[in-house]
């Protein structure tokens, strides 16, 4: 078309141009840079927009790609605060560990005898009907209310005064204890030992028989002295 149109036009003889060989030449001009266009507007009436369909259907694609790494962000971010929620592992002592401590202890003149601590630990498993988790727990519990009524600390919550009380955790109540009898420094190893298998414990991680026996022993020894310290403070209890 541009040829055939481009050689019926004569520039010596512009008065015999047709009109309608020179719109035919603007024409085919125009068709041959369409495919470099965008846009082609003829005045205000015709407006050709090109890569519209394309647009659309990449900004479609976009928008679901950032939808599904959203999706996946969120997932992963879920996933990892769930393991770290449910992934609640305590380093436990060995038995060896324990059973050194509990001879030093045992070493001290001021500490029960053997065969009173055998019997304490006896009783103490068979009044938990031979659950060993659940006498870990009672132990636990009691040093905490013995360290609390020791420190005159909050022992119970009425109705009316549990909304925004804290109780302080059981290693703040050790610190608490020790600023006031310092003696009783010398039980942190321990306590310390007793506290990780007790909390082992509660929490569901799996104890062996020997480490709860010694943790249980170690247990009874400490609540044996902070009931010695009980006897010795005059009783002002919340």
């Amino acid at each position: 078309m541009l040829r055939v149109s481009a050689t019926r036009i004569d520039p010596d003889k512009t008065k015999d141009i047709d009109g309608l060989i020179v719109f035919l030449l603007v024409f085919s001009i125009g068709l041959i840079l369409l495919p470099f266009l965008k846009s082609l507007k003829i005045g205000k009436i015709i407006e050709l927009e090109r890569e519209i369909e394309e647009t659309k259907q990449e900004l479609k694609e976009t928008k679901t790609e950032l939808k599904q790494s959203v999706s996946l962000a969120l997932a992963t971010v879920n996933a990892s605060i769930n393991s770290l929620n449910n992934s609640i592992n305590i380093t436990i002592p060995g038995v060896d560990e324990m059973k050194k401590e509990l001879e030093k202890l045992q070493a001290r003149k001021e500490t029960i005898s053997e065969n009173t601590l055998e019997q304490e630990l006896d009783d103490l498993i068979e009044n938990n009907e031979g659950d060993l988790n659940f006498a870990l727990a009672k132990t636990r519990m009691e040093i905490e209310r013995l360290m609390r009524k020791i420190l005159n600390k909050r022992t119970t919550v009425s109705a009316k005064t549990n909304q925004g009380i804290k109780f302080l955790t059981l290693s703040k109540l050790f610190r608490l204890l020790i600023e006031e009898y310092p003696n009783f420094k010398q039980y942190y190893p321990s306590f310390k030992y007793v506290q990780s298998v007790c909390n082992a414990a509660i929490h569901g991680q799996k104890v062996s028989y020997g480490q709860a026996e010694e943790a249980l022993q170690l247990g009874i020894i400490i609540i044996n002295e902070l009931k010695e310290i009980e006897k010795a403070v005059p009783n002002k209890n919340n």
